[in-house]
C-alpha cells in the first residue's frame, strides 16, 4: 500500500532455518529470501 508519504511493506516470509531473533539482530551475512526484491530495495537506496 502507498501513500504520498509513506509506504508499507509487508512480508509473509520466516526466518532462514537455524537462525533466531538474536541472530537476525546480531551481525551476520545477508542472505535475501527473494534476490529480486532486495536489489530493488539496494537500488532505491
Amino acid at each position: 500500500m502507498a501513500k504520498d508519504d509513506v509506504m508499507y511493506v509487508s512480508n509473509c516470509s520466516m526466518l532462514p532455518f537455524g537462525w533466531t531473533v538474536e541472530t537476525l539482530l546480531g551481525s551476520h551475512v545477508s542472505k535475501p529470501y527473494n534476490p529480486d526484491i532486495a536489489r530493488v530495495f539496494y537500488r532505491a537506496g
